[in-house]
């Protein structure tokens, strides 16, 4: 193969690998937000907690609120994103790496931790929390039964 053919794979193979990347992360979040996501999701795959890198979204949110309602809902849409998505990517991780009792309780005390600090938050700036659990409970239903106890999905239900 020639040079040319080889760096023009080379760069072909950069894009798909770029486009891949970035696929859970919704169009029109800022690049800023998109980074915030990108380390969020990053953390979630090797079953770290990434509410604390959730929570920059959250205040991002809260500060934009009065001043910026554009870049306001561009945070809101970033912190929906790391609110479900994120935070199923995290629970999948916690099932595929800890044992079934320690991953059980882990996914049960952790949704506690995401409603009470990024649900609060987001919250208090018109984010439907219900709805989203709701999503979340949804998603994690058929992963958990036979798996966890019934109160691990009573509690991503908020039950």
């Amino acid at each position: 193969m020639t040079r040319i053919t080889l760096s023009v794979l080379a760069v072909t193979a950069i894009i798909a690998l770029s486009a891949c990347g970035s696929s859970d992360i919704p169009a029109g979040v800022s690049d800023s937000d998109k980074e915030t996501l990108t380390k969020a999701f990053a953390k979630a795959d090797k079953a770290e907690n990434p509410v604390m890198t959730c929570a920059v979204l959250a205040g991002k949110v809260s500060g934009y609120a009065n001043r910026d309602k554009a870049l306001a809902q561009k945070a809101m849409t970033a912190l929906e994103t790391c609110y479900v998505d994120v935070r199923l990517r995290y629970f999948d991780a916690i099932l595929k790496q800890a044992d079934k009792s320690s991953g059980c309780m882990k996914i049960y005390s952790s949704t506690q931790i995401w409603r009470m600090s990024l649900g609060s938050m987001g919250a208090e700036q018109g984010m439907d929390t219900a709805a989203l659990d709701k999503r979340v409970a949804d998603a994690m239903e058929p992963r958990l039964k036979g798996v966890c106890d019934d109160f691990v999905l009573e509690g991503l239900r908020g039950q």
